[in-house]
């Protein structure tokens, strides 16, 4: 594997993990979410919490 294969690799995967990450917190604070005060948070480093 190249260097470019490797890098868009890492790209791809840190993308998947941000959106998946965004809309966890977006399901914990949207008023009419099921996932409403489901005990996840940001945490202070500006990732989520786990539950």
């Amino acid at each position: 594997m190249s260097s470019s294969d490797i890098f868009i690799g890492e790209t791809i995967g840190t993308a998947v993990l941000i959106l998946l990450g965004g809309g966890v917190c977006a399901a914990v604070t949207l008023k009419r979410s099921k996932a409403q005060n489901a005990g996840c948070s940001p945490s202070p480093s500006g990732g989520v919490s786990p539950c």
